[in-house]
């Protein structure tokens, strides 16, 4: 049994899924253990199979309620099918069976991130940074959070920070951007903001948020080369539409505005992007 198991293990690690798959209905017929049930799920998890895959983790689960890898990718496939409340509940219990793995914190920052609760993302970064000061995506999570909780200031440093982590992170450096367009800091935003263009000559948040800034320069047909430019990269980039939005109400084309802020609102899962876009639609209105 251990011998085919490896030779299970090996088949997904080499991407023969669908002998990986065949061995283990062989091995759930002969010994449907605890191993081999897990190994099943975790391939069907792979393939996108999530049906399948959410039968044989509630399996373990009800079999053994402190199998965390189980709720923790019960957890994501909830976020796949946009179901951020459940799937929160997915990574407390992996977390009660684990409290300080950070694949699980960093799941659960991305949920409380879609759901709002901010105070909390804070937290849940600093738990990170207290093990692991260099953590990126933690010093990025956490910025994020003090952005929209409106601590721009905050939100440098964690931002700056990260660069200094990771010089070639691109995301970094359009989050620094974005923190000190906030501070109306416009020539360090552009600054940090082409560097992440630099990096990544097709990242399209840099884009989106750069056009605004040569907006605000006066340069409005560059800007809308931009914007569109970012929405031709990423069809389904929120921000972006938002970005256009503001231009266009900005240059009174209210109905151009609008239509850009309710696609905005319709592709954004995030709690408080959805009501900065709303209150816009209301002054619109």
């Amino acid at each position: 049994m251990e011998e085919e198991l490896r030779l299970v293990e090996d088949y997904i690690e080499t991407g023969r899924f669908e002998k990986a798959l065949e061995l283990l209905e062989r091995l759930m017929q002969e010994d449907p253990n605890e191993k081999v049930l897990n190994l099943r799920a975790y391939l069907y998890y792979c393939v996108g199979d999530h049906e399948h895959a959410l039968e044989d983790y509630t399996r373990i689960v009800k079999q053994d309620d402190t199998n965390g890898d189980a709720w923790y990718y019960m957890s994501q496939m909830a976020i796949t099918g946009n179901e951020y409340n459940k799937a929160k509940t997915y990574i407390e219990k992996a977390l009660a069976c684990d409290p300080e793995n950070e694949d699980y914190i960093s799941n659960y920052i991305g949920i409380e991130q879609i759901l709002g609760n901010l105070e909390h993302v804070v937290e849940l970064c600093s738990r990170i940074l207290a093990t692991t000061p260099g953590s990126y995506f933690a010093l990025n999570a956490k910025g994020i959070a003090l952005m929209y909780r409106g601590d721009p200031e905050g939100a440098v440093t964690c931002f700056s920070n990260a660069t200094r982590e990771n010089p070639m992170d691109f995301l970094s450096w359009s989050n620094l951007g974005i923190a000190y367009s906030k501070m109306n800091q416009i020539e360090k935003a552009g600054q940090a903001l082409q560097k992440s263009l630099t990096l990544n000559p097709n990242y399209p948040d840099a884009y989106g948020h750069m056009a605004y800034l040569i907006f605000q320069k006066g340069n409005t047909e560059k800007a809308f080369e931009f914007v569109d430019y970012a929405i031709e990269l990423d069809p389904n980039n929120a921000e972006a539409y938002k970005t256009r939005a503001l231009m266009n109400n900005a240059l009174g084309e209210k109905g151009k505005a609008k239509e850009d802020l309710l696609t905005a609102r319709e592709m954004s899962f995030d709690k408080h992007f959805i009501s900065e876009v709303e209150e816009l639609l209301d002054h619109l209105n």
